[in-house]
């Protein structure tokens, strides 16, 4: 054997200089025309060698048979795969002692540069640990130098990045020969739950807990398997006491809590495409009766079960829905048809319960939700927009002009998380940022119909 006996590359390459064998009869004279064999032999579970071909071209395959030329020599070419170790056995006609070269695939030298975690969230105030490093094909860590810098509302001492403000801060990390960047979004605190899709076919949807940093994720509920990967419609909704989530599923409103377990409270009828919601004090869960094709008519039942009432009476002009409790307890805001009797084009009503009276707003909108401290309603119009309880003020979060149904207010009343163009995020109405979330929920499946955790105030 004219190669030597070990030979080595990194992962992927192909080896430029051939396996060289030279065939000999049994008086040691060179020997034309024979059959050579070179067969790979891998030691699991990593392939180290990927293949063998006659020519560097290929193709490679896991044995090859070349003929010996006039001097005897035959040769093989070895493309590598996986970091390991592996064999090519090389044998001719007649011969009992087969050769053999061992092949070494190692990850190789600097292929780039990661930042750990990339693209993430911290909740403000809280130590955060941001490591960079140059690795190599497989992302070992090299031991070269890295710097690390921060620009944004955050403190960067040596790896530990602390937020001063909420907002997002760019990460950049620079070494000799690789660059790299990500970002950190740095939150308030909050307790949040949301819905998550299968992620791929054959996975299954639900809901699923979390903070508003991404940790602490826990699966509460999973629908039947589902061929869908995005966000199946389930409408959780905190109650005020973070013990449960009420949600919408199969036409009926059920309740999770946080350990897993469900209960039915309404059974049927139950509209498909409304959030329920807890009034403030937690007595009470408010949603939409009525099927696709029927009228929808405003509902509340007691939070621990009991006798479901409709708040408006019968509905004579179309479409009452998306009820939402004031956090007085004496208004609902929803929207409705009665204005534009038009199936489609609805806008903001608000209903004292204790006069029963309706004061129409006549300004067009959709999916209400009234701010915790009750200073101001939010709904959909053309994006996400909100004004005062009587009106005046009516003004866009110009930042999520592609808002989706299913949206909850911050407790302080300075956020709005939701589903925008850059997926989940944050929206501020003061100051128009946008915080993205780079949230999945498992098995990669998008996340939808975010709620966050409104505490009880004191008093309630």
């Amino acid at each position: 054997m004219l190669t030597e006996k070990a030979l080595s590359d990194t992962i992927g390459a192909r080896l430029q200089t051939p396996v060289i064998v030279e065939a000999r009869d049994e008086n040691g004279a060179i020997a034309a025309g024979v059959s050579v064999s070179f067969v790979i032999e891998n030691t699991p579970p990593q392939a180290a060698v990927q293949g063998i071909a006659s020519a560097l071209s290929g193709p490679f395959q896991s044995a090859v048979t070349v003929v010996s030329n006039s001097r005897g020599r035959a040769q093989a070419f070895v493309r590598l795969g996986n970091a390991g170790i592996g064999f090519v056995t090389i044998s001719a006609p007649g011969t009992a002692d087969p050769r053999t070269v061992t092949v070494t695939t190692t990850p190789g030298g600097a292929v780039r540069l990661l930042i750990r975690p990339r693209d993430t969230a911290a909740t403000l105030g809280t130590d955060h640990t941001i490591r960079a490093h140059v690795v190599d094909r497989l992302d070992n860590p090299r031991s070269d130098y890295v710097q690390i810098t921060a620009t944004g509302p955050a403190v960067l001492s040596d790896s530990q990045l602390t937020g001063t403000s909420v907002g997002v801060v760019e990460i950049e990390a620079l070494s000799t020969r690789f660059s790299a960047s990500g970002t950190v979004t740095i939150v308030p605190p909050g307790q949040l739950a949301a819905t998550f899709g299968a992620g791929s076919p054959g996975y299954r949807g639900g809901i699923m807990m979390f903070r508003t940093d991404g940790s602490g994720v826990k699966v509460l509920y999973q629908t039947g398997y589902s061929s869908s990967t995005a966000p199946e419609t389930k409408w959780p909704a905190w109650s005020p006491k973070g013990d449960r989530l009420a949600f919408v599923d199969m036409q009926q409103l059920r309740v999770v809590d946080t350990m897993g377990n469900v209960s039915v409270l309404v059974a049927s009828g139950v509209s498909q495409n409304v959030q329920p919601q807890y009034s403030a004090d937690g007595a009470w869960i408010y949603f939409v009766g009525g099927l696709f094709f029927e009228p929808h008519k405003p509902a509340r039942i007691p939070a621990e079960g009991g006798t479901l009432e409709y708040v408006n009476g019968p509905v004579e002009c179309g479409t009452d829905s998306w009820p939402s409790p004031h956090p007085n307890g004496q208004l609902i805001a929803y929207h409705s048809t009665c204005d534009t009797l038009s199936p489609i084009v609805f806008t903001i009503q608000i209903k004292d319960l204790v006069a029963n009276t309706v004061r129409r707003t006549h300004v067009l909108g959709a999916s209400p939700r009234w701010s915790p401290t009750g200073e101001r309603l939010a709904f959909l119009s053309g994006g996400l927009r909100s004004m005062r309880a009587d009106g005046t003020d009516n003004r866009p979060f110009r930042a999520m002009s592609d808002a989706q149904r299913g949206y909850s207010w911050s407790p302080d009343g300075q956020w709005v998380i939701g589903v925008g163009l850059l997926g989940l995020s944050l929206f501020s109405l003061e100051t128009n940022q946008v915080l993205p979330l780079p949230f999945r929920g498992p098995n990669g499946g998008e996340i939808g119909q975010p709620t966050w955790l409104l505490p009880m105030r004191d008093g309630q």
